[in-house]
């Protein structure tokens, strides 16, 4: 879903603008240039999440490394996408609305009066505007929050691989190479004796020779 977000956002803003009765070419325009600069940021940001995570060495780096970089390849090519290829072929097959306004001016002061009327819109716009006007206040209060996140840390569990809470304990018989198979039965039915005492045991498994001269239980 990440992938298409950037193109998804252009299309609906110019499909936007064209509903406002402007000329194909300048709705374009604008409303690329409108939403330019949040999908690019967005896009960064997921980027800068997933990209060290494919230079980092060790066991992570050859766990995730390879999912990181495809992951950054992808999100870097959707942006690259949204911006240049999906503006063309809007021009080319989008076609506006049945029924669009003569007056572009007039009819975008309607739709903005409209949506500032949405219930979501008077709880947003509010916020916004204190975000803008007290910055230092909206930064202080954004690093508390990172602060208290921080601290919260040392409460989070975390473990690498999740053992899923299967009871399940893998034992491997090797003998010298060249014993018969006679012999690692037998050395497998001493095993299976031991098991078989434990109350702790409720079912077990034996493969004999599975691998060279080998019991797993």
């Amino acid at each position: 879903g990440r992938v298409v977000d950037d193109s998804i956002v252009v299309l609906e803003n110019i499909k936007r603008h064209l509903g406002y009765g402007e000329e194909r070419h300048a709705a374009i325009v604008t409303a690329v240039k409108e939403v330019a600069g949040a999908v690019t940021s967005a896009t960064l940001t997921t980027v800068a999440v997933f990209l060290p995570i494919g230079l980092v060495g060790g066991m992570v780096g050859q766990l995730f490394g390879s999912f990181s970089l495809t992951i950054t390849a992808a999100l870097l090519a959707s942006l690259l996408v949204s911006l240049t290829v999906v503006p063309v072929l809007s021009y080319w097959f989008l076609r506006a609305p049945k029924g669009t306004p003569e007056d572009a001016a007039e009819a975008r002061r309607l739709a903005e009066e409209k949506e500032a009327a949405s219930k979501l819109q008077r709880i947003y716009v509010p916020v916004l505007r204190f975000a803008t006007r007290r910055r230092v206040t909206s930064l202080v209060i954004a690093v508390a929050v990172l602060l208290g996140t921080f601290g919260m840390v040392p409460l989070l569990k975390t473990n690498f691989f999740d053992a899923g809470e299967q009871e399940v304990l893998t034992v491997k018989q090797e003998l010298t190479p060249g014993t018969s198979l006679e012999a690692a039965d037998e050395a497998a039915r001493k095993v299976e004796k031991v098991l078989t005492q434990d109350k702790g045991v409720k079912d077990y498994q034996v493969t004999v020779g599975s691998s060279g001269f080998m019991a797993a239980f």
